[in-house]
């Protein structure tokens, strides 16, 4: 009944990516456009007298974009600002003469990423760095919903259902392949994608002999584990016992008939070697 329930909801889930993703290309128009022309000039004018004449003066000017550059260049600027501000302050953190004096920690991380900065001006530089974040950013797009369909469709569908759950998946990311091919930069992420889900469903045997044997593994490693832990509590049983009797202790484990700080030294070797075969 369990099984079922969550297969009907995995189904269900995945019914419902579908058609978002079969919705990508439609676009409904607001009802709070009035509201948001507000909420757009104000942001406008706050950009504008405050935050950009503020900041300008600090991170400086983006050459051949006006004085501090476009709204996006500029976002870009502070944006790095942050990111490089945060691998320095982490990196010198780790260092024990910054670590015990936060006000030099605070200043050498700011000054540095301010001076990082400040002279990053060129539109054509930034345009370049940011080239990266931006294809990294389609590529996450267009890969959660195909993460999300593998967890899907491998762990609760049948053979046949995964094979055309894959194909209906492929389909639909070559429709939108094809629908923005022409206007959209990376549409080919769209492509990559179709063929990705193709892949699957050619190598699905493949795919759930590897998910069986990970399986089979993850059960071993715990299965030492248990053992592991049962010999570490023998051990600080041991320690304990001869803590107690130093001098009548007796082996439990390791076959010596003798007392004292002998038979605890061959518990103890039985034990770890025992231990040794159950480290994971």
């Amino acid at each position: 009944m369990v099984i079922n329930m969550k297969k009907g909801i995995g189904v269900f889930v995945f019914m419902l990516l579908a058609v978002s993703l079969l919705a990508g290309t439609v676009s409904a128009a607001s009802d709070f456009e009035g509201i948001m022309s507000d909420i757009g000039d104000g942001v406008d004018s706050f950009y504008d007298n405050l935050l950009e004449p503020v900041l300008g003066r600090i991170i400086g000017t983006t050459e051949g974009d006006g004085d501090t550059g476009s709204g996006e260049l500029f976002l870009a600027k502070i944006l790095f600002l942050l990111i490089i501000f945060s691998i320095i302050w982490t990196s010198l953190h780790n260092v024990p003469f910054f670590s015990s004096n936060d006000w030099v920690l605070w200043i050498v991380s700011i000054s540095a990423s301010i001076l990082s900065i400040r002279w990053f001006g060129n539109a054509d530089v930034i345009r370049s760095v940011i080239l990266p974040y931006s294809v990294l950013g389609v590529a996450i797009s267009a890969g959660l919903p195909f993460i999300l369909s593998f967890l899907i469709i491998e762990n609760n569908f049948k053979k046949t259902m995964r094979k055309f759950a894959w194909m209906f998946f492929a389909v639909v990311f070559v429709g939108l392949w094809i629908t923005r091919v022409g206007s959209a930069k990376f549409a080919l992420i769209y492509l990559i994608t179709a063929i990705a889900a193709i892949i699957m469903m050619v190598m699905d045997g493949t795919i759930q002999k590897w998910k069986h044997k990970m399986a089979v593994e993850k059960g071993d490693i715990t299965r030492k584990r248990k053992h592991y832990r049962f010999w570490l509590e023998e051990l600080e049983k041991a320690d304990k016992t001869r803590e107690r009797e130093p001098n009548e202790y007796k082996c439990v484990y390791a076959n010596y008939h003798g007392k004292g700080s002998k038979a605890y030294d061959a518990d103890v070797a039985y034990i770890q070697n025992e231990m040794a075969k159950y480290k994971v």
